[in-house]
């Protein structure tokens, strides 16, 4: 009995501790037409490889409330350190002086993930506990 109350009690901590903060892993800019994802993978000596990828389509949604909502779609280069695996994460988008985040990029196995960008700043947020920070 003991032994059960002590699995609950930790299981318990476990499951509220907060989540760590972090801020975005992965950022998005605009170059010309295309937006251009970048992630910087650093080496075990601290040397860091930038990966570049533009999107291949974009695809523009106006609501009728007038806010913009653009997805992106991107595919990883067949040597990108990400290809194979499948996780969420986050990224921020530098367009002009503004910065958005999308927090909930879903990459596939296959590297294929797209990122969304709402015109009125509102982004795509977490629940509370999982928000990454800038």
């Amino acid at each position: 009995m003991i032994k059960l109350r002590a699995i609950l009690i930790v299981g318990l901590l476990c499951f509220l501790l907060p989540v760590k903060n972090s801020s975005a892993q992965a950022e998005v800019f605009k170059n010309g037409d295309s937006y251009v994802f970048v992630y910087n993978e650093i080496g075990a000596d601290d040397d860091t490889t930038r990966w570049e990828t533009s999107n291949y389509a974009s695809k523009s949604t106006i609501s009728a409330s007038g806010n913009i909502v653009k997805t992106l779609y991107y595919q990883l280069q067949n040597d990108h350190p990400f290809m194979g695996y499948s996780f969420v994460f986050g990224a921020s988008i530098n367009v002009g002086d503004a910065k958005l985040v999308d927090e909930r990029v879903f990459l596939k196995k296959d590297g294929s993930f797209k990122v969304t960008i709402h015109s009125n700043g509102a982004g795509t947020r977490l629940p509370i506990g999982w928000i990454i920070e800038d």
